[in-house]
């Protein structure tokens, strides 16, 4: 059994708590917000609308206290990028891994979250999008990229009207994928379109929709002279959030270093084993 600690309480915090309650091999022990939260204090089971849970929402300045106390395995945050990076460091003390859906990080952040990693050899698994389908979009995208490798590239994403950070993580994580595929050590990306000029070689366009109640829209466009390719994944609901954090979760437990979740998938020995199979039919 892996006992584990949610982080953050928002929309799709909420639903991947209400998934941990119901697993078999998967515990949910704690339950995190920020210190003064109205959420502080309640039991789990008023805010998710279900029966009482006996976990109580602990503000995050009792954290170590309750590390202590409940020894979660793992801890999955959906929190803020700073607060994240401040929890991080405590939960690594604790030899605590780490599934972190966070997104908006800067790159200082990111920086830190790797020295701590490096420092407490403890294990995480790097999500801004957590869902299984746009993690095999952005690998097929690598793909294609790779194929197509003259064909522009256009990406667009859209959120909820909540959502601060613009454009998402997961439309960044696939452009660098592009990158990475075409051997492009330089970001060239071109925001919404703001710039009027001529499209560059090795430009990537990336726009951001943020309306209403968008759970997750990707699109990957790769356009050549006389033909197009075009790649979509589109998030019905956040229960597609909470399938992917359980799967995270049985990966990362008892593991050290930095993964993302082509590992938590095995994408890479998915296709290996795919193109050798192929091989030996020819």
């Amino acid at each position: 059994m892996i006992k584990v600690c949610m982080v953050g309480l928002g929309k799709t915090g909420s639903v991947i708590a209400k998934n941990l309650l119901k697993s078999k091999d998967l515990k949910l022990v704690m339950a995190l917000c920020s210190p003064g939260s109205e959420k502080e204090g309640k039991d789990l089971g008023e805010l998710l609308n279900t029966r009482d849970t006996g976990i109580l929402v602990m503000g995050s300045d009792k954290l170590s206290d309750n590390l202590k106390l409940y020894k979660p395995d793992v801890a999955v945050d959906f929190s803020t990028p700073d607060a994240c990076v401040h929890n991080m460091e405590v939960f690594a003390k604790h030899k605590v891994n780490m599934v972190i859906g966070t997104t908006g990080f800067t790159k200082s952040q990111e920086q830190r979250i790797e020295s701590i990693v490096k420092q407490y050899k403890i294990g995480v698994v790097m999500a801004p999008n957590i869902t299984l389908g746009v993690n095999v979009v952005k690998f097929v995208s690598e793909l294609v990229s790779s194929l197509l490798f003259d064909y522009d590239v256009e990406i667009s994403e859209a959120h909820h009207r909540n959502k601060k950070d613009s454009p998402s993580g997961t439309a960044i994580k696939i452009a660098d994928s592009i990158l990475k595929a075409r051997k492009i050590k330089e970001r060239n990306f071109i925001y919404d379109r703001s710039m009027v000029h001529k499209r560059e070689d090795n430009e990537i366009g990336i726009s951001s929709i943020r309306a209403g109640g968008i759970v997750g829209v990707h699109k990957v466009i790769f356009a050549g002279e006389n033909d197009m390719v075009e790649l979509t994944h589109q998030s019905f609901s956040r229960e597609a959030f909470a399938e992917g954090a359980k799967k995270a979760i049985r990966f990362i437990a008892g593991k050290k270093g930095m993964y993302d979740m082509d590992d938590v998938l095995n994408l890479k020995t998915v296709l290996q084993n795919y193109l050798m199979e192929d091989y030996a039919i020819i």
